[in-house]
């Protein structure tokens, strides 16, 4: 019986046994799993620093064979008494073709005085030796570019040539100099011509002082495709797709174009200011005063000063000012908008309207109220003036013609200059008549309230014709002619 019982209990045990296999598998799959997340997390701590050669045109082919590891590198090429450039790194490896591999670099390539340097670290990089004591570096991880020119810039991977001393980035890159910085998918800095590439997804931004770009207090925001800053010349080279916000004390400017420049001046020491904008092809602005309303510019080309405030434009010029339910629309081929002076220089097929009415001529020189509403203008060439009220509508032209208006954009008087020509056209045809006066001198045309006729004044041989009412049957058209009238 005792031989029965044991085999029965072997038995069971057996039985429990295989009943708790797979929770031993599911544990000890867990701490496989476990294990191998720690290991990869041990190994990418190790590695965070270890950064790829990842950029266009790195070497596939060069040698393997190790002949010298040295901790503590340091390196100094001279020629005569003048150093050329100084490079260390905390650890160098050195291969059989005389290529290098550097950890923790330090790279210093001095001018043609010696004195003054650029500046490049890293984590990692690739020397490679060449002829006449130049070399091409391959430089990756937290890598930083300090030019003599206080150029700074920032990305993961640089291509640097000390032939033509040129640094290229494939990645995004982050650059600043004294109150200039930006950001870019891909550089290339030429150091001799202090000229910084900025290749796609250009985004740069710039502050009036270098301290105002410490508490990021920005004067313009400027986007594009492409740009180019020639630090010698001070100028910002924009393509494919230009969009900017420029901030001042007198309002903002937000533009859009093709293609834009845009020229820097040092106005205080490690400060530039933007001192003119160039813009062309499909130029779309619009400025805002303080807290007025917009004025809305386009144009074919754009050329704008920001010291005083004056937009040249060209080819195929509309200029929308809003103020009120009547917003003015200001057309010609060329013009000139100082808008700190409130003045607009309109050349060629010139207009400006406003709802009904409207000024026309070759040449038109009108100055704005403070709120952009018209309050005078002098048009040459083909002048011709016209304004709707309820009662009439009066038209005025001639060679020349200037007039004035009131805040309530009514007119207070237009005179025409030579061979000029004055209508009265009633809005009811049927109680009024018609006034026509021509003067081969001058017409004056004085209105009171809003657009009421007030004195009318020729020079030389006028002629009045009054155009009888519609409706009456009885009355005759009259013509008066005299030397002058009042």
């Amino acid at each position: 019986m005792n031989r029965v019982a044991e085999t029965k209990n072997r038995e069971l045990k057996k039985l429990h046994v295989r009943a708790a296999l797979p929770k031993y598998f599911r544990i000890g799959a867990g701490v496989v799993l476990a294990l191998t997340v720690l290991a990869i997390g041990i190994g990418f701590y190790k590695a965070r620093n270890n950064a790829e050669f990842r950029m266009k045109g790195f070497p596939t082919s060069l040698s393997k064979d190790v002949i010298a590891s040295v901790n503590g590198y340091e390196r100094r090429e001279v020629e005569g008494d003048v150093v050329k450039y100084y490079i260390k790194a905390d650890k160098a490896t050195t291969f059989a073709d005389n290529h290098q591999e550097l950890e923790n670099v330090y790279l210093q390539v001095f001018a043609d005085d010696g004195q003054s340097f650029d500046q490049i670290t890293a984590q990692k990089a690739v020397h490679i030796p060449e002829e006449n004591k130049n070399f091409t570096g391959y430089f990756a991880g937290d890598v930083n570019i300090h030019t003599r020119d206080d150029l700074k810039v920032k990305t993961e991977q640089v291509t640097y040539r000390r032939a033509d001393e040129t640094a290229a980035a494939d990645e995004q890159v982050e650059f600043e100099r004294e109150n200039v910085r930006g950001k870019a998918f891909g550089a290339v800095v030429n150091v001799p011509q202090k000229k910084l590439e900025l290749l796609r997804d250009v985004e740069i931004e710039t502050f009036e002082t270098p301290e105002l770009a410490a508490s990021n207090v920005r004067q313009s925001l400027i986007k594009a495709g492409y740009a180019s800053y020639d630090q010698l010349n001070e100028k910002i080279d924009l393509n494919s797709g230009v969009q900017a916000t420029f901030n001042s004390s007198s309002g903002t400017a937000d533009v859009n174009s093709n293609r834009a420049a845009v020229y820097l001046v040092e106005v205080t020491e490690g400060g530039r200011d933007v001192k003119k904008l160039e813009l062309f092809e499909n130029v779309r602005i619009s400025t805002r005063q303080s807290d007025g309303k917009p004025t809305n510019i386009e144009s074919g080309y754009a050329l704008y000063e920001k010291d005083i405030d004056r937009f040249d434009l060209r080819q195929g010029v509309h200029i929308v000012t809003v103020e009120d339910e009547k917003p003015r629309n200001i057309t010609s081929v060329d013009a000139n908008y100082e808008q700190r002076n409130g003045k607009v220089f309109l050349e060629g097929n010139a207009e400006i309207t406003q709802g009904s009415d409207l000024i026309r001529g070759d040449h038109i020189t009108a100055e704005l109220y403070p709120n952009k509403k018209l309050k005078s203008s002098v048009v040459l060439g083909n002048a011709y003036l016209r304004q709707a009220v309820p009662d009439r509508t009066t038209e005025v032209s001639g060679a020349e013609l200037n007039a004035a208006f009131n805040e309530n954009q009514h007119l207070q008087n237009a005179n025409a200059i030579g061979n000029g020509t004055a209508v009265l056209t009633p809005a009811n045809a049927v109680d009024y008549s018609k006034v026509t006066m021509t003067a081969p001198k001058a017409i004056r045309v004085v209105f009171k309230g809003e657009g009421l006729l007030e004195q009318m004044f020729t020079d030389g041989r006028t002629t009045i014709q009054l155009d009888v009412p519609n409706g009456s049957t009885d009355a005759a058209n009259k013509r008066v002619t005299a030397d002058t009238v009042k």
